[in-house]
């Protein structure tokens, strides 16, 4: 018997909580892993970054996130 295929909906919201939680810990490896490499990070105050740079700027404690939440 086949298994059941997975619920997408359900997948994109673990994906979510997983950045989010990510962010908040300034865990690179995990955003490295979960964004594609041409990614561009569009911030509130409309400064535009590419993967490296917004990891690089995580990494080093320039960009911290206190809570980041998901709307439902």
């Amino acid at each position: 018997a086949q298994a059941p295929s997975p619920d997408p909906t359900a997948t994109v919201r673990e994906l979510e909580t997983q950045r989010l939680r990510a962010m908040v810990a300034a865990d690179t490896a995990t955003l490295a892993r979960l964004w594609a490499d041409d990614l561009e990070y569009d911030h509130a105050n409309g400064v535009v970054e590419g993967k490296a740079a917004f990891l690089g700027r995580l990494a080093s404690g320039a960009l911290r996130y206190r809570e980041l939440r998901a709307e439902t």
